[in-house]
């Protein structure tokens, strides 16, 4: 565990840390879009397929709201 504590207390892992969590949230961003994305299909059950594939995560979607808020 004291690796882990130096490398982010070094400037470079802190850089590492930032650069993992910018590309954490622009997958998030690329994933919500394309979910968005499918309101506009001329078929609706494709959005609500994506709605019970999200409700279908059960933990994993409340362990994902966790790391999106922190």
């Amino acid at each position: 565990m004291v690796p882990l504590t130096r490398l982010f207390s070094s400037t470079l892992g802190r850089k590492y840390l930032m650069g993992a969590s910018g590309m954490a949230l622009v997958l998030f961003l690329v994933v919500h879009l394309l979910g968005n994305l499918t309101l506009y299909a001329p078929n609706g059950d494709l959005i609500n397929t994506y709605a019970a594939r999200l409700q279908g995560l059960g933990i994993g979607l409340v362990a994902l709201e966790v790391g999106l808020a922190l």
